[in-house]
């Protein structure tokens, strides 16, 4: 990738880089940064505010960095604020997840720092470029941490839910597309002409799409299509191919925008119901009609729908990726969102209309049609089927107690989702 100088007086130090999607990446970095602010304000405090401007600024100099150890400087300015964004609650479980987040990305820090002193010793230089292919196996580790590749993922679908409704949007938005741009900028990891790194990638798409339809509350299994959709960049940068880490960066500009937007709306959702457990949400969407337009936007684009950006994105992908990879993003697709479905969403319908006698969730979519009978819950692929357990009146729950949902279709499906 080509860059020209940025700031004269750093030196090499930093870049501008001239193609558009690293452009667009950097000012959807910049912009949601102060979105997440705004976002933050009801309820924001002061070390929250000052934790989040320093992750900001560490995922820009990620972006723009030229040298090596500036681009692992920003990598541990991301990591130590997530740290304390994470465990600003002070409970045990918050400080669990952020020990835990800390000791992996301090892990991919060595991992890196060991990379860098190869390419040092190959090359003469930390220039950020691809790598010599000694140093390759080091940062390739780094990545495989930083982007949460199963099974080392457990450091996000532990963390992000812990983190606070506006921690969440920050964190999902920034440390894990770093790691995806960081990829396409040094690796060409291709041994034997095999393109390792996209096959890890459409695999944990596929993983982490169908984990995500096990999850009952909303952050994590949104948390869970994180991981599934960082498999989808990690396919296209992995090519290291011109067309592919194009395709793989749109995707991951894509993401942000998106991903951030259905975190918003499920804190705004959960905040009014005052927990996030899918089975128990339903008619959000009249009460409010202008968050369940945004969720809707933002599932269009999960779902791929043209004219929505996440319908290019996918394209790009499609074209850039070989027969095989292809088979594997479209078995993601069927847990993830493409047209003709979208298995998430209608999961969540099926939970919000109170799927009695099929459990979706493991323990227990235990809802139990007490009333109106001839509601409908929608499958795979988007068809109905008449006379379901769905009830958009009222449902019995196996802790005893009865509750009423007065909206039971799509919209509050798509609400409770998000």
């Amino acid at each position: 990738m080509e860059h020209v100088p940025y700031i004269p007086f750093a030196g090499p130090l930093l870049q501008w880089p001239v193609a558009r999607t690293e452009t667009g990446l950097l000012a959807a970095f910049a912009l949601l940064g102060g979105l997440t602010l705004i976002y933050a304000l009801p309820d924001i405090r002061r070390g929250f505010l000052w934790a989040a401007l320093i992750h900001v600024v560490g995922g820009i100099l990620s972006l723009v960095a030229a040298d090596l150890i500036m681009l692992l400087l920003g990598w541990e300015l991301m990591t130590f604020s997530a740290f304390f964004i994470f465990t600003r609650e002070r409970d045990a479980d918050s400080l669990n997840s952020g020990l835990r987040y800390i000791v992996m990305h301090m892990g991919a820090a060595v991992l890196f720092f060991v990379g860098a002193a190869w390419q040092w010793q190959a090359a003469g230089s930390l220039a950020v470029t691809k790598v010599a292919p000694g140093a390759q196996l080091f940062f390739l580790g780094a990545i495989l941490i930083k982007t949460a590749v199963m099974p080392l993922h457990f450091w996000l679908v532990d963390a992000y839910p812990r983190a606070g409704f506006a921690g969440s949007v920050l964190l999902a938005a920034y440390a894990t597309k770093v790691g995806i741009f960081t990829a396409a900028r040094l690796l060409n990891y291709l041994p034997g002409g095999v393109p390792v790194l996209s096959y890890i990638g459409a695999l944990v798409a596929v993983a982490g799409a169908f984990a995500a339809l096990r999850q009952c509350q909303a952050r994590k299994l949104l948390a869970y299509h994180i991981v599934s959709q960082l498999g989808y960049m990690l396919a296209g940068v992995g090519l290291a191919s011109a067309s592919g880490a194009a395709a793989g960066l749109f995707h991951a500009l894509n993401n942000v925008i998106y991903k951030s937007l259905l975190l918003m709306v499920a804190g705004v959702v959960c905040r009014q119901y005052g927990h996030e457990d899918l089975r128990r949400m339903g008619g959000a969407a009249r009460r409010m009609p202008l968050t369940f337009c945004a969720c809707l936007l933002a599932a269009a684009a999960i779902a791929g729908l043209p004219p929505m950006a996440g319908y290019a994105s996918k394209e790009l992908l499609k074209q850039a990726l070989t027969p095989s990879l292809n088979l594997l993003l479209w078995l993601a697709s069927l847990g993830n969102a493409d047209p003709g479905g979208s298995l998430c969403v209608e999961r969540s319908l099926a939970r919000t209309a109170c799927a009695g006698s099929t459990s979706l969730c493991p323990g227990g979519a235990v809802g139990r049609p007490v009333a109106d009978p001839g509601g409908f819950v929608v499958v795979a692929g988007g068809a109905q089927t008449p006379g379901a357990t769905g009830c958009p009146g009222r449902c019995h729950f196996s802790d005893g107690g009865d509750r009423d949902f007065q909206d039971g279709g799509p919209a509050a499906a798509l609400a409770s989702l998000a």
